[in-house]
Order: C-alpha cells, then structure tokens, then sequence
C-alpha cells in the first residue's frame, strides 16, 4: 500500500513540485531521511536509486542527476522491486508528459502522478 510520493526538484526539500500526503503529515525522522539520501546521490557520495527499510516502511526513491529531480515513494505490504519499478514508471510518465521538466505547471503533475498504477494494483 502506498504511504507517499514525492518530486523534488534539486534540493528544495521544504518545497516538492509534488507531495501526497504533504509534508507536515509525514514522519518528520523519515523526510530527514529523504532529505538526506538524495543529497547524497546529487553529491555522488551515494546511489541515485534505491530501496531501504525505515522502521514500518519502505522508501524508495529514484533521483534523475540530468535533470536535478528525484522521484520517492513510501510504500508498506509491497516489494523493493516493485516500489522500483513504480519510481521508474512515474519517472518516465514524467519525463514524456512534463513540458518543462524543470518548471512544470504543478497542478499538472498531479494528473501525471495518478494516472500511474503501481505494480502491486495491477492485477
């Protein structure tokens, strides 16, 4: 079941081009979390995509260097590779329907962000 989803674009934490739930209802431990693994990825001192267990949850998150966007989700009851095949959907949905990857219209992206199923619904 999906916890939460969350664009980024560089390092502007306090302010997602996406997020659901918004942030003052997520984990705060957990945005720390976040925060800290995409900064990592843009500074090449760790991986641009992954998967990790944190407390109740998976987070999973799929940063695009090029571009200077990360794509994460939160997830519980699902697979790892399942939450990376969603990130990669969402990432590539994006790519090919956001005219301006770096300046999107925002309230377009939500339309974006929902019409992608995730994995584990499929059926």
């Amino acid at each position: 079941m999906l916890v939460g989803v969350y664009i980024v674009m560089d390092d502007d934490f306090q302010d997602p081009i996406y997020a659901d739930p918004a942030l003052e209802e997520l984990d705060e431990g957990l945005w720390s979390t976040v925060c800290e693994l995409l900064q990592e990825a843009f500074e090449g001192e760790g991986p641009a995509r992954g998967v990790i267990e944190h407390g109740e949850v998976l987070l999973g998150w799929r940063a695009l260097l090029k571009f200077g966007i990360s794509f994460v989700a939160i997830a519980t009851e699902v697979r790892g590779p399942d939450l990376q095949t969603y990130l990669k959907l969402i990432s590539e949905r994006y790519l090919d329907e956001v005219d301006d990857v770096r300046q999107p219209d925002r309230h377009g992206v939500e339309d974006v962000v929902v019409d992608v199923i995730p994995p584990w619904d499929e059926g």
